[in-house]
């Protein structure tokens, strides 16, 4: 099973849920041949330093080898601390497949 992380960074403390990535989860399970192959984790952290750290440590495998895809949903107002995201997980795992999409 390859993990599929699904994320948003949220700049609201107490935004906890993220309708976006409910839809991106259902696509993925109404796609047969992918969803049997995936093992899809939901993230929705603040966008504070400490918070991006921990989403770093939560998606990184233990197995510096291992394939993972992690996709994120993007605004205008969370570009820059997700791109920052972005920057640090491909830093630490060049070879880690990373999906920016939004409006």
């Amino acid at each position: 099973m390859i993990p599929v992380h699904l994320v948003e960074v949220s700049l609201l403390e107490e935004h906890r849920y993220s309708p976006t990535l409910g839809y991106l989860h259902a696509a993925l399970a109404a796609a047969p041949d992918v969803a049997s192959g995936v093992e899809v984790r939901k993230h929705v952290v603040e966008g504070t330093a400490e918070r991006q750290a921990a989403l770093v440590d939560a998606v990184l495998p233990d197995d510096p080898d291992a394939t993972f895809v992690v996709a994120f949903t993007v605004y205008f107002w969370n570009r820059p601390q997700t791109m920052a995201v972005a920057a640090r997980i491909k830093a630490a795992r060049p070879h880690a497949v990373i999906v920016v999409g939004g409006n």
